[in-house]
């Protein structure tokens, strides 16, 4: 536990994701947790590729939700100031771009040309009620390199993740979440408090 608590506390880009088809419990710990690492200062990502049950309106609102991730592209800046470019062009040829920018000095530098890849770029996963790698969907191929910690209680977890907190000691991934979250640093404010409880009453009603 102590190196995923300081896993959390060096990840300043961090995303929670939870499966598409998510009961209200689930949904409830996924955003149980978000709001806890938000409470940490941390940049927070909350990945759903599926509908806010209606319950978990009051939780969470549309805007928060993230239903695509960002494809990386690659960029390429150059500062031509100081020189008497006008003119910019491009080609393809052989699956390859040439990009021309004229007219230019001899001795122009170079290292004023910059590649820059942009995309989703997170420090750190939280997967939280996803049994297997598979049941992150869409989401799968994204976050495949990055380091992942699987929340889940469920009987069926393949324990996929770089660190794996799992355990079928309650069938309330809530309340699972609840009990582990103190350990790793993590405190609930009044929404993620609000969030955990609903999803623990709803799954013990």
């Amino acid at each position: 536990m102590a190196e995923i608590k300081d896993l959390i506390v060096n990840s300043n880009n961090i995303a929670v994701v939870i499966p598409a088809d998510s009961s209200i419990d689930k949904f409830c710990a996924g955003v149980g947790v978000m709001r806890m690492v938000m409470a940490k200062q941390k940049n927070c990502t909350f990945l759903f590729d599926g509908e806010i049950p209606e319950d978990c309106k009051d939780i969470i609102g549309e805007t928060e939700v993230q239903k695509e991730l960002q494809q990386r592209e690659l960029l390429v800046s150059i500062d031509y100031s100081g020189t008497q470019a006008s003119k910019v062009h491009y080609y393809t040829e052989d699956q390859t771009l040439y990009l021309s920018v004229s007219p230019i000095n001899k001795d122009f530098d170079i290292s004023k040309v910059i590649p820059i890849i942009k995309g989703s770029d997170f420090d750190l996963v939280l997967s939280v009620g996803v049994p297997t790698q598979e049941k992150l969907g869409k989401f799968q191929d994204v976050l495949k390199n990055v380091k992942l910690v699987n929340f889940d209680n469920s009987i069926d977890n393949t324990n996929y993740g770089t660190f794996n907190i799992t355990g079928a000691e309650t069938s309330v991934l809530s309340l699972f979440v609840l009990n582990n979250a103190y350990k790793l640093g993590l405190k609930a404010d009044e929404i993620a408090a609000k969030a955990l409880l609903k999803g623990i009453v709803n799954k013990t009603m």
